[in-house]
């Protein structure tokens, strides 16, 4: 391939970056949007930045960084502050006390354990409960 076919920036002939003149108007204009923008900043806090830094600033040439202002946190707690009072669970009494353990104590004779719909697993204490369970199965 040729270098006539090739766009220009391939070409060797003169890379040197010239610089851009700008004009009153375009200059004027910037003015104002510093204006602005130094007044937006100072509204929240933000420190003024010079009218070069904003220009580069659009540009491209830096990146704008703005750093939040120091705020200190109120001293006030979201909490009550409440006294002290005994637990009446030390004493056995009161709306919800230790459930007694289940024993099983022999009185009824388990048969054996019986499943009635996919895992519900249920005990069978005599035959009759058993047929039951059998036939809910076959339904």
């Amino acid at each position: 391939m040729t270098m006539h076919l090739l766009g220009h920036q391939y070409s060797t002939i003169n890379t040197k970056k010239r610089k851009v003149k700008y004009t009153r108007a375009q200059q004027e204009s910037w003015t104002k949007e510093w204006r602005a923008q130094n007044k937006w900043n100072k509204q929240r806090g933000f420190p003024s930045i010079t009218l070069e830094e904003f220009i580069d600033q659009l540009h491209g040439k830096t990146k704008r960084v703005l750093k939040q202002p120091t705020l200190s946190a109120p001293q006030t707690t979201n909490y009550r502050e409440t006294q002290p009072y005994p637990s009446k669970s030390d004493e056995g009494v009161g709306i919800a006390g230790k459930q007694e353990p289940k024993v099983y104590d022999g009185e009824r004779k388990l048969l054996g354990i019986a499943t009635m719909h996919k895992s519900n697993m249920v005990p069978v204490f005599d035959q009759e409960s058993a047929k039951d369970i059998a036939n809910m199965r076959r339904n």
